[in-house]
């Protein structure tokens, strides 16, 4: 790992590492154009996101706010990268929607589409 958590702004660096591999992860994604995506390419992009908001919200909060005080985006922060992190693990593993958030994009965006 090329980060030092103990820099002046490692939010930052981390918000940045997330979005080169998102950027990357849409250059594949456009190189497989005809072929099946994998589930896990999705919820690789959906937690990526997740993180990258969570680590600009937390710098923007320690290094340009000075804030020390515990409050609820920190709580936020604390589990939702790990809770993200997991997903993306298992899904990496097996690749299967298990919070069938593709299942309910294809439900929803049937619905929008015909004016249902």
């Amino acid at each position: 790992m090329f980060i030092d958590p103990t820099t002046e702004t490692p939010h930052l660096k981390m918000f940045m590492f997330d979005i080169v591999t998102i950027v990357l992860l849409v250059i594949w994604g456009y190189f497989i154009k005809g072929k099946i995506i994998p589930v896990a390419f999705y919820y690789l992009i959906v937690g990526l996101s997740f993180n990258a908001l969570m680590f600009l919200g937390m710098h923007y909060d320690v290094s340009m706010q000075d804030n020390t005080d515990y409050w609820w985006f920190w709580a936020l922060y604390a589990i939702g990268q790990v809770v993200s992190d997991c997903v993306m693990a298992v899904v990496l593993i097996i690749n299967k929607d298990v919070l069938k958030i593709l299942w309910l994009v294809k439900r929803f965006k049937g619905r929008f589409i015909l004016g249902v």
